[in-house]
């Protein structure tokens, strides 16, 4: 790291370290004609970026160095790369982007109904919430709860369905009742 630079960034990543959110990603370059992987951790501000030789989880662990905390008062945001899933991390979080992209894989490789009908549901979602100011999600409005509640318990119906869809595809017969508002899903 440069000397120059080297104040500049431990606050950037002091102040990532510390964020209630953290989205991390890594992307391939080349680097003197060789792969290499920039890694990248962000919060809603600032951003931190390294270069690596590998892809793998050593290089999250090389920069624990960085981020002393690892990131266990965060929700970690990422892709479903089984190095970032290993970061020590409050929560994880899987990127919507990612999401999507593979529901539209899933859309298009397996021609099914469930991955267009999640893909919209997540849409909504996101419709909702550009709705939201940041206010509001201190004081939610009722409406905004309602919707919440109605996308979430939409998700749960649909992930129930194609549940039972494979189980009976299986011959298994579900065991245990789900409520969620009212409807009564056997699993």
């Amino acid at each position: 790291m440069n000397q120059k630079s080297e104040t500049a960034n431990k606050t950037i990543q002091e102040r990532i370290n510390e964020s209630e959110v953290v989205g991390s990603d890594e992307t391939g370059c080349r680097v003197n004609g060789k792969k290499h992987w920039f890694h990248v951790w962000q919060n809603q501000f600032l951003t931190f970026i390294v270069s690596s030789a590998s892809r793998g989880h050593n290089v999250i662990e090389e920069y624990e160095e960085y981020f002393p905390k690892s990131f266990i008062h965060s929700f970690y945001v990422s892709d479903c790369w089984a190095s970032q899933l290993k970061t020590k991390a409050k929560a994880h979080q899987l990127c919507m982007a990612h999401l999507l992209r593979e529901l539209l894989n899933f859309e298009k490789s397996l021609q099914d109904s469930w991955s267009v009908k999640m893909k919209e549901l997540f849409y909504r979602a996101i419709e909702l919430k550009h709705t939201m100011l940041a206010e509001d999600y201190q004081n939610l409005p009722e409406e905004n709860c309602l919707a919440n509640i109605q996308i979430k318990d939409k998700m749960l119906y649909l992930i129930l369905q194609e549940r039972k869809l494979a189980m009976n595809t299986l011959g298994i017969e579900p065991e245990n009742d789900f409520i969620t508002n009212g409807i009564i899903a056997k699993v």
